[in-house]
């Protein structure tokens, strides 16, 4: 036997074998590279969908949340009779309380139709729209203090349901009368008593 023949055979099948080891830690190594793609892919995907549905969940709760607090607002509002029917008898009411209460001379009043409101600043109402009765106040006053009294009162009876639209007083006699049945000042004044309705004109119904 030839020893260079089986060196070279022996030489030849070392190097088949090393090159089919070689060949199968290739494919063993691409595979194991797209097994590791596909799995962070995957990952990937299941991230970005969890993500998605948080977000989700997270704007859910928060138009929930949203929702509660602007009932809870209504619920407040109705309270002070700016949501629901208009309180105009009870707008009277307080009124004379407070005229009788600081003994005025005198007053009057009118009230106009409801109309929306106008608000001097820009305003997103969404479904909601502010509605305003004037009432035209005249009163006849002692001093100055009774005036701001009758607003106090009002405002006491009805927070935030009103506001003064314009105002004019005006001094009726000189020298100064301190008489109970004697006015001193004439106030003339408007104000809007607010009523929220839906955009339609319809109530809130709570």
């Amino acid at each position: 036997m030839n020893p260079a023949g089986i060196d070279r055979e022996t030489l030849h099948g070392a190097a088949a074998v090393f090159c089919a080891s070689l060949a199968i830690s290739c494919l063993a190594l691409a595979a194991g590279w797209q097994f590791e793609r596909a799995a962070l892919r995957e990952l990937e995907e299941k991230k970005e969908l969890f993500h998605h549905h948080s977000h989700n969940y997270l704007q859910v709760e928060a138009e929930e949340s949203a929702a509660v607090d602007v009932f809870h607002e209504l619920i407040e509002l109705q309270r002070k009779g700016v949501v629901g029917a208009e309180r105009r008898i009870d707008w009277v009411e307080a009124l004379r309380a407070s005229v009788g209460r600081l003994r005025l001379p005198a007053y009057r009043y009118a009230i106009n139709p409801q109309e929306i409101h106008a608000p001097d600043d820009f305003v997103v109402a969404g479904r909601f729209r502010v509605y305003a009765s004037t009432m035209h106040l005249g009163l006849d006053l002692l001093h100055e203090g009774d005036f701001l009294g009758v607003l106090n009162d009002l405002h006491v009876f009805a927070p935030d349901a009103f506001s003064v639209a314009g105002c004019r007083l005006a001094r009726l006699a000189r020298p100064v009368r301190w008489l109970p049945d004697q006015a001193n000042i004439n106030a003339e004044c408007d104000l809007k008593w607010f009523n929220i309705r839906l955009a339609d004109g319809s109530e809130i119904e709570l």
